[in-house]
């Protein structure tokens, strides 16, 4: 495997936007699954607040409930 290391001299001669193409190809499956889990952990704390906002809501609607109930006793 010796055959596919490179010398040192001829690294530094390759232009550098060819070995960063390089990597991110060889990274690309890895980084879309990444990139998948990166997008389901943003998209948890938008889950969380409309949970929040539910629960947030029903505190309003029984307050709202009760006042219709005393308002009907009036």
């Amino acid at each position: 495997m010796s055959h596919t290391v490179l010398q040192p001299h001829r690294v530094n001669a390759l232009p550098h936007n060819v070995s960063v193409v390089g990597y991110t190809f060889a990274v690309s499956p890895r980084s879309l699954s990444t990139t998948a889990q990166l997008f389901n952990v943003m998209a948890q704390p938008f889950g969380a607040a409309a949970q929040l906002f539910n629960v947030t809501a029903q505190s309003f609607i029984v307050p709202v409930q009760l006042f219709n109930a005393v308002a009907q006793l009036a």
